[in-house]
């Protein structure tokens, strides 16, 4: 039988900034190809740092990280094509078009000709952003600037999708709208999604997904990172104390999770 290699995976990342922030203290992630994994924490837990090592934007001070079989320092093109990434702030240029947007992110990727209208006109229907397609952006709404952003994020059909505090700003019809389409993406197209949420977020709180539904960890001090994990989200919402897999970085006080 032949086990498939992890789509994300990193050991013992540190990383530090000056004036002696210590952002990830020995994080360690594992990512099942075609699952959603969750980074659940507070505001400046290193969510952030951690997506910004997996997807080359940074530089870890110790550690290896390898995203798509891929490894992120030594081959940081090979990540970079094999990825897509939404930010928390929108990367879309406000003046440009919903369709403008999208055309240009498909050259960038080397789509050109037939095969760029297509991809472009199944994002627009997917997102139901085909009726704005010829506005600008600056006159979306918030769930649709979100929507268009994760259209971006999906344009050259990406192995893993990485999606930095999703939901962010929307109302709670966008916010619901949103995690469906996470889980669709997931569970028909089987695209590896990571993505980061606070902790005690109502995003965080539930969401009904392909793999399962998210647990909220209650709130830790510890500027480490605890992950809830589809293999333990069905085990979390049985159990009377729910059981979370540790990253190992926790401090022995930490009450976000149970070793």
């Amino acid at each position: 039988m032949t086990t498939r290699a992890p789509a994300v995976e990193a050991r013992q990342l540190i990383k530090t900034y000056p004036g002696d922030i210590t952002a990830l203290n020995g994080m360690n992630v594992t990512v099942e190809p075609g699952t959603v994994f969750g980074l659940l924490g507070p505001n400046g837990a290193g969510k952030s740092t951690t997506v910004k090592i997996l997807t080359t934007l940074a530089r870890p001070d110790s550690g290896s990280a390898t995203v798509a079989g891929h490894d992120v320092l030594r081959h940081p093109d090979r990540v970079r094509r094999a990825i897509g990434v939404v930010a928390q702030n929108s990367g879309a240029d406000p003046v440009a078009t919903g369709r403008e947007n999208l055309q240009l992110q498909g050259r960038l990727y080397g789509l050109r000709g037939t095969a760029l209208s297509r991809r472009v006109d199944e994002l627009l229907e997917r997102f139901t952003l085909t009726d704005a397609a010829g506005r600008q952006v600056k006159g979306y709404s918030g769930g649709m600037r979100r929507r268009l952003d994760v259209a971006l994020g999906l344009v050259h059909r990406p192995e893993v999708l990485f999606l930095d505090e999703p939901t962010t700003g929307l109302d709670p019809q966008a916010r619901t709208a949103m995690w469906d389409e996470i889980g669709r993406l997931a569970g028909e197209e089987g695209l590896t999604i990571l993505l980061t949420t606070p902790t005690g977020s109502p995003s965080a709180s539930r969401s009904s997904t392909a793999a399962g539904s998210w647990w909220r960890a209650p709130q830790s001090r510890s500027r480490a990172n605890c992950a809830v994990t589809p293999s333990t989200w069905n085990c979390a919402m049985r159990s009377a104390r729910p059981v979370v897999r540790c990253c190992g970085a926790h401090s022995a006080g930490c009450r976000a999770c149970t070793r």
